[in-house]
């Protein structure tokens, strides 16, 4: 079984993606949902994350703040970035 973290600004984009899906029947057993990038950090280095889906609707800071922990941690995890703007 796998773990999964959902980080967005707003709950609205994280519920959507954590109802959306039945987690259960892709052999995620665990959901962890977070709307700040420092919370997302602590409860990955909490617990074994396997995949990561990110909203890139957040600040520059925040997100410089997740690629350098994703470095310093050596984390292996699948990391997945959303973007819904159309400007991107």
């Amino acid at each position: 079984m796998y773990s999964l973290l959902v980080s967005a600004h707003d709950q609205f984009s994280i519920t959507t993606i954590t109802k959306i899906t039945n987690w259960k029947k892709v052999n995620i057993d665990e959901v962890f949902e977070s709307k700040r990038i420092d919370d997302a950090i602590k409860i990955a280095e909490d617990n074994a994350i396997d995949i990561f889906i990110f909203d890139m609707d957040m600040s520059a800071d925040d997100m410089l703040m997740l690629l350098k922990w994703l470095q310093e941690s050596k984390n292996l995890s699948k990391t997945i970035l959303i973007v819904k703007e159309e400007q991107y």
